[in-house]
């Protein structure tokens, strides 16, 4: 019995995986970041469960190495926790209950990219690779980095090499140190193993895209807006090919540290259904 629990556990959540699966690893919601800086992030989404308890959180640490003054190189390896606590009384409500958790952890895609800024511009670009790095068997833990971060849903993808490219856009504005903050960029995912749910898919391409008013002094920086995917490749209403969520972050600079944090919730119902919120903290060190 408790195979086949487990196996009616992980159907769910490859479900939900196979569902967010379809819908760049710098992260977007950092007020404040530099040309060369070690971080670390913690994401801690609320979720819904369709039955028992599920927890999780996922944790990225990052490095960004300067090679010029308008080029850095950035490093992002993600890890991801999932946990499910669970009563044989929702699958089989005549029998006496029993419970059971499952647990599962795995490392995400690691994530090697260009930061590059343009001469005399407030533009600069992002462009990178996602190594299949992550555990496909680890659904649990995928569906935290997913759900916990639909930003950077490439890091947790299961069973395929992507390519993620993206232009950013700082505005200023009076009086000084408010500012607006556009994003757009795709990216794609070249399968490397075929997946029962979709066998004839090799590619699936994303749209991404993000504004974010900004506010920045030499201690304290913030961002708040919305940021979005869209999936590319799928036929469809479009309001079931996106994902919306609302952010707010900030930090605070303390000589060569600076700690932060974030909370974002979901615009629409593709997220709501599965997370209430997603919150977090992080820690940077210029060096």
């Amino acid at each position: 019995m408790q195979r086949t629990i487990t196996s009616r556990i992980l159907i769910i959540s490859s479900v939900c995986l196979i569902f967010f699966s379809q819908a760049g690893a710098q992260p977007i919601w950092n007020a404040n970041p530099s040309m060369k800086e070690i971080s670390a992030t913690y994401i801690q989404p609320t979720l819904k469960s369709l039955f028992g308890e599920l927890k999780g959180y996922g944790l990225n640490i990052g490095a960004k190495i300067q090679l010029s003054e308008k080029k850095a190189i950035v490093l992002t390896i993600p890890y991801f926790h999932g946990k499910v606590q669970y009563s044989t009384f929702y699958i089989y409500p005549s029998s006496i209950p029993q419970t059971y958790t499952e647990t599962h952890n795995s490392f995400g895609n690691i994530y090697v990219g260009l930061e590059n800024h343009k001469e005399n511009s407030s533009v600069w670009t992002n462009f990178g690779i996602f190594l299949p790095t992550s555990d496909a068997t680890k659904i649990l833990a995928l569906s935290m980095g997913m759900i916990g971060d639909p930003d950077q849903y490439e890091s947790a993808y299961p069973h395929a090499i992507l390519l993620s490219f993206r232009v950013n856009n700082r505005y200023t504005f009076e009086p000084e140190g408010f500012g607006l903050v556009t994003r757009a960029g795709v990216s794609g995912a070249f399968r490397t193993k075929k997946e029962e749910f979709s066998p004839n898919d090799v590619f699936e391409a994303f749209l991404n895209y993000a504004l974010q008013p900004s506010y920045s002094s030499e201690t304290i920086s913030f961002l708040i807006g919305f940021s979005g995917k869209l999936i590319l490749t799928e036929s469809g209403s479009i309001s079931n090919r996106v994902l919306h969520q609302f952010g707010l972050s900030g930090n605070y600079t303390i000589g060569q540290f600076k700690p932060g944090a974030f909370i974002r919730i979901p615009l629409n119902t593709n997220l709501s259904n599965v997370i209430d919120n997603v919150y977090g903290f992080s820690v940077a060190a210029e060096f």
